[in-house]
């Protein structure tokens, strides 16, 4: 009889598909490619997959006979599944929440300290062979910043901030539970009382059709005048055009941005260019370590399927 695939849709080491045939020694671990569709006789046969490429999973989706019990993404968002097909097949799927603490906390708080320190104001000064000393340092410590989307991710935001700067920090989340580090939690339908009084604005919203546009004009009008603002959540939970009006008449103050409607960020963006504002391109959550983290969460998840026949960490409860 056939074994069962699990089938890797992501560029794995020949010792990475060794660790996993020890896991799961009833299985066939087949390498598979983001850009082909495997043969038909295997996608019949797969019940598990590691990382989501559109592509071959749709192809995996649109075949009968096929019924995956388990998706493994490789990223923490997941707003470019398919939910209803998911839903459909009745595929479990699990992500990686929790191993972008780490370098997304560095990443932040690198943009508040070069912001606040009149760094990149130096960067720019040396590239001109300019010598000035600025008048516009200050200092981060003992700031108010909200995080609205308080997760994993936020949770050891918090900690760093409260820890290593004696900031207040302040949660926006779905149940708004309390939480270490936090000096109080709101509920996301509360979520404008939570930045009144915010200096910063850190935007960790995951992409779905509650969350489209949540920082509108509306939005920003509820800020503290002159705040920061911080997405590193997705980049179509912002109205790009309302946060540029924002920025023109003062209410915003800096925004740094991570992540866009349209990636990458057009050149002919009004978002180039202007000192008020910092560009990356989609890199606050990567990390040397991204893969190594990502595989040791599969290879748990795959041991506890194996065992029980479920996943056991991180899985996604579609809202």
């Amino acid at each position: 009889m056939a074994k069962d695939v699990c089938l890797l849709l992501y560029d794995v080491s020949d010792e990475a598909v060794r660790e996993l045939a020890d896991i799961a020694p009833d299985m066939d671990i087949v390498r598979g490619s983001r850009g082909v569709i495997p043969d038909e006789s295997v996608l019949k046969r797969v019940k598990v997959v590691y990382n989501h490429a559109s592509k071959p999973f749709l192809a995996l989706l649109s075949v009968p006979e096929a019924k995956p019990d388990w998706l493994q993404l490789r990223s923490a968002g997941y707003d470019d599944i398919d939910t209803d097909a998911i839903r459909a097949k009745g595929i479990t799927v699990t992500n990686v929440r929790g191993i972008h603490g780490t370098q997304m906390s560095e990443s932040l708080f690198g943009i508040l300290l070069g912001r606040k320190r009149a760094l990149f104001e130096a960067v720019r000064n040396q590239e001109r062979a300019v010598w000035h000393h600025s008048d516009q340092s200050g200092e981060i410590t003992g700031m108010t910043m909200t995080i609205v989307g308080a997760g994993a991710i936020g949770r050891q935001i918090a900690r760093v901030a409260t820890a290593a700067f004696g900031m207040t920090v302040i949660g926006v989340s779905r149940r708004g539970q309390r939480a270490p580090s936090f000096a109080r939690m709101y509920k996301t339908a509360d979520w404008t009382d939570a930045v009144r009084d915010a200096d910063i604005v850190l935007n960790l919203l995951p992409l779905n059709t509650g969350t489209h546009h949540f920082f509108d004009a509306g939005a920003f009008r509820s800020f503290k005048r002159g705040a920061w603002f911080v997405n590193f959540g997705r980049g179509a939970t912002v109205d790009t055009n309302a946060l540029l009006a924002a920025l023109e008449d003062g209410q915003l103050e800096f925004a740094a941005l991570d992540v866009f409607e349209q990636e990458p960020l057009p050149a002919d963006s009004p978002l180039w260019g202007r000192d008020d504002v910092l560009v990356t391109p989609h890199i606050a959550g990567v990390s040397a370590f991204y893969e190594e983290r990502s595989f040791a969460l599969f290879k748990a998840n795959l041991a506890a399927y194996v065992k029980t026949g479920k996943p056991s960490q991180n899985v996604i409860d579609f809202p």
